[in-house]
């Protein structure tokens, strides 16, 4: 069966319609895939020099984006429960002091 998704924009913000009901699994994907399509069409406009900012700009958009649909959803849910901040910092570190050797293997700390 063929489903149609209507997007339309006005003042209180984005209006859906969707002429038959469909799982939500199904329009998240849909939704996902339209969002990719976008990006990559965006991406093919940019020049060879600009390609690599622009990727990780519209990348910020999209996680920024999606941090806010999440955080507004569910204000009370952590991200991640498993996300140690400071592990992440201390492996940071040991990547930008390893790669500070290999880069001056002669200095001395």
């Amino acid at each position: 069966m063929s489903n149609n998704i209507t997007l339309s924009k006005n003042e209180q913000g984005l209006k859906v319609e969707i002429d038959n009901a469909i799982p939500f699994d199904e329009f998240l994907n849909d939704m996902l895939n339209g969002i990719l399509m976008c990006a990559k069409d965006i991406l093919s406009h940019a020049t060879e020099d600009e390609l690599e900012e622009m990727t990780g700009d519209v990348y910020d958009m999209i996680n920024r984006g999606a941090a806010n649909v999440l955080s507004t959803l569910a204000p009370t849910l952590e991200p991640n429960p498993d996300y140690d901040p400071l592990e992440i910092i201390h492996e940071q570190n040991k990547k930008i002091a390893e790669a500070y050797t290999e880069a001056y293997p002669d200095e001395e700390e």
